[in-house]
Order: structure tokens, then C-alpha cells, then sequence
């Protein structure tokens, strides 16, 4: 081990304002998942999942950045991200005309169970929007957060991961 290693390895982990902002969305995410519950972190990750489905083929981003001259195609997808998810949650989650997916169990799973998706959950939505926002203002991240939330691969990793859970969740 040389010594400029260990200099590589304290500017890996050094803190910086990416760090803190991913920091709270994870104890965020699992301090809502311990409330929620397993049932509510699976209706709003297929809330999250069908929103960037939506935004993908959602026609009108242009009129919206042509009416409005202060918003960036970046803000947009965000402001449109925000209001699909919400939108799809009410419906999935069964408050919407009764429509819901077959009622489970209204225990809020085991605990691991709640945290495993609320980790990964908190993960995919880091991944998400730490890429537009590093689209959206340009400003440099962390290695680590380039590493482990803005790769290609970590993108994948982390779009899959909520999927992962909750197939884990319902074998078990």
C-alpha cells in the first residue's frame, strides 16, 4: 500500500454536499418505509417505474419549455417525474375509485424485507435524480457518487434493484 493510495482513498470518501443529499434520501427512505410499510414501498415503486414510462413518451415537454421560459428541459422532466409519481401512487395505492392491485396482508412485512426495498428504493431515486440534476445544473459530483449512482452500470443496478426486492419479498 503506497501513500498516495491513501490519499485516493480519503478523496473517495470525503464529504461533500452530494454525499450529505444522498445521506438523507436513504434515512429518508427508510424512515418512510418503516411507516409505510412493504405494500405502500411496492404500489410506489411501480408508481416511479410507470412515471418514467409516461415521461418517456409524454409529447408535450416541448410546449411546456416554449410557454414557460424559465424551465429547462431538466426541470420539466423533474416537475413531470414528481406529478406522475404522485398521480400513479393515489391510483395504486387503492384511494383512486377503489383500484388497486390484490389487497395483501396489511402487516408491513418483515423487517428486513422493508428495508431491503426501502434501500433500494432510495437508491433508484438517487440514480434518477442525481442524473438529471447533474444534467439539469451541471455541477461536478463526487467520485463516489459518479461510482456508485451515475454510471451506466449503477443506473442499471439501481433500476433493478427495487424489482429484485420485491420479487425477494414475495418469495419469502
Amino acid at each position: 500500500m503506497d501513500i498516495t493510495d491513501i490519499f485516493k482513498a480519503q478523496a473517495f470518501l470525503s464529504f461533500t454536499w452530494d454525499i450529505v443529499v444522498v445521506f438523507f434520501i436513504f434515512v429518508a427512505g427508510v424512515l418512510y418505509g418503516m411507516n409505510a410499510g412493504r405494500k405502500n414501498l411496492t404500489s410506489f415503486a411501480l408508481s416511479v417505474y410507470g412515471s418514467i414510462v409516461l415521461l418517456e413518451f409524454f409529447p408535450y415537454r416541448e410546449w411546456f419549455v416554449s410557454r414557460f421560459p424559465g424551465l429547462t428541459h431538466g426541470v420539466v422532466n423533474l416537475v413531470l417525474l414528481f406529478v406522475f409519481t404522485f398521480f400513479l401512487y393515489y391510483v395504486f395505492s387503492g384511494t383512486y375509485l377503489k383500484l388497486s392491485f390484490p389487497k395483501m396482508k396489511r402487516r408491513k412485512g418483515p423487517f428486513w424485507q422493508v428495508v431491503f426495498l426501502s434501500v433500494a428504493l432510495a437508491g433508484f431515486l438517487t440514480s434518477l435524480l442525481f442524473n438529471d440534476i447533474n444534467l439539469l445544473f451541471g455541477r461536478e459530483v463526487s467520485p463516489f457518487m459518479a461510482e456508485f449512482f451515475l454510471s451506466s452500470t449503477a443506473a442499471f443496478v439501481w433500476a433493478a434493484a427495487p424489482l429484485v426486492a420485491i420479487a425477494v419479498s414475495r418469495k419469502v
